[in-house]
């Protein structure tokens, strides 16, 4: 499963210090990040893992995207490892799980109600 999230600043400023993050739900064990250059890190809270990108000043107009490769096991239990304690997690056939990213920058956002998605992801 492949997971896609897209921050964009609308302007008509740069966005300094601009970040990206997904969030990765339990039943999906994450296997690759990329945001084309961007420094990212996974960060694992917990049953979950956090894929979090500093994307740098964004310029108004400017995109970047995440891409978060994952492995759905379509199993009654799916062991999520992360690199500290792995974590035994849900992904039943025929369920929907959801992932949440969300793009922030050092600026206020004069439209914050778009900084925050949810992605769908069927089982």
């Amino acid at each position: 499963v492949t997971l896609t999230a897209t921050a964009g600043n609308a302007g008509p400023d740069e966005a300094p210090a601009a970040r990206l993050a997904v969030l990765v739900p339990e039943g999906l064990t994450v296997t690759s990040f990329d945001a084309g250059g961007a420094t990212c890190n996974a960060l694992p809270p917990g049953p979950f893992v956090v894929v979090v990108c500093d994307l740098g000043d964004l310029a108004a107009g400017d995109e970047a995207t995440l891409t978060v490769t994952t492995l759905a096991v379509p199993t009654p239990e799916t062991t999520v490892t992360t690199t500290r304690t792995p974590t035994t997690a849900p992904a039943t056939p025929g369920t929907t799980l959801t992932a949440i990213a969300y793009a922030s920058s050092a600026t206020i956002d004069p439209a914050p109600a778009d900084a925050l998605v949810t992605i769908p992801i069927p089982v």
